[in-house]
């Protein structure tokens, strides 16, 4: 069924497209297109970050082949969508370890970009940022990879979080 647009954005809305630069990310805006409205944009190259309704952000210059990080505050029983999804990564999540895993059995890459990595769905708790260090003796620093699985280096950024806390 197609859809006109400009007929049906003053009846619901649903579908009107944004307007890049407002503030507001809408459903057509991208890190591509409109990098000034969607989150994770603003964040510095090779950062990721997590917002207190489960969005994990990135800013990457970098293709990225895979990711494994965990979370503070929450744990997540599944995830969907984002650059992974879109990549055809699968993202796996483990409900007792707060672990996220991003990973493509056949070489799937999220191209370099910004925004959304993935979002985390049915949590137990919220989300008070990814930890990036050893805990407890158990290494749970973030690990960003390329396609050949070579650490890319990336670092968390609490921004969001610190916007949600203030």
């Amino acid at each position: 069924m197609f859809i006109n647009v400009g007929t049906e954005c003053p009846l619901s809305c649903n579908m009107c497209p944004g307007i890049c630069g407002d503030g507001i990310y809408d459903w057509d805006e991208t890190g591509a297109n409109c990098p000034e409205d969607v989150p994770g944009c603003d964040l510095s190259d090779k950062h990721i970050s997590i917002s207190a309704d489960g969005l994990v952000l990135f800013n990457s210059s970098l293709i990225i082949g895979g990711f494994q990080f965990y979370l503070e505050g929450a744990v997540a029983d599944s995830s969907s969508g984002g650059e992974a999804g879109s990549a055809g990564l699968a993202v796996s999540t483990n409900s007792e370890s707060g672990k996220v895993l991003g990973f493509s059995i056949s070489g799937a890459t999220i191209p370099p970009g910004c925004g959304i990595l993935t979002k985390l769905l049915d949590m137990t708790g919220t989300p008070t940022g990814i930890f990036d260090d050893f805990i407890d003796g158990t290494n749970k620093e973030i690990v960003v990879s390329d396609a050949d699985g070579l650490d890319l280096d990336f670092s968390y950024d609490p921004s969001y979080i610190d916007q949600m806390l203030s």
